[in-house]
């Protein structure tokens, strides 16, 4: 040798760019898993959406119906509804089963509608909607009809 000193080389080791790699890759596992959390959530809020849109429509109808002929004119019932929330996806078909109730005891009516899927993990879920509907004597001194709602998630 010639009295140089090596110099100490520059750069990154091969154990140092494992490392970064090793990090790298969970945390795009991480945002994957995220992505797929994410997705999953808002398939649910859909479906609970449209089961509070169908819910409402019934509840609505009813009320209609007893605001115009008294609570004589609805009646208990049942029916389902088939709906696609995804059509790009294919295991997005929901079945929802609606159900509702009239009690016309005491001169006001209690309406409840209730509806019922099973959501992609086949886990039951319910909504509730409940209202009493009182006649009332507007300021015309004509019959009308009023209305208090609850609503349960369950």
């Amino acid at each position: 040798m010639d009295g140089r000193r090596l110099e100490t080389a520059r750069g990154f080791a091969l154990l140092e760019v494992l490392i970064t790699l090793v990090i790298s890759l969970l945390a795009l596992v991480a945002l994957i898993r995220l992505q797929g959390d994410l997705l999953h959530g808002d398939a649910q809020a859909r479906a609970r959406t449209q089961a509070a849109l169908l819910a409402e429509e019934q509840m609505e109808m009813l009320y209609g119906a007893i605001a115009l002929d008294g609570p004589e004119a609805g009646s208990d019932g049942e029916d389902a509804w088939t709906i696609e929330l995804d059509p790009a996806d294919g295991d997005a078909i929901t079945m929802y089963t609606r159900a509702w109730s009239i009690d016309d005891s005491g001169g006001s009516a209690s309406i409840n509608v209730s509806l019922q899927w099973n959501d992609r993990a086949g886990a039951t879920r319910n909504i509730v909607l409940d209202t009493l509907v009182d006649p009332v004597t507007d300021s015309y001194g004509a019959a009308a009809w009023t209305d208090i709602d609850f609503i349960r998630l369950e």
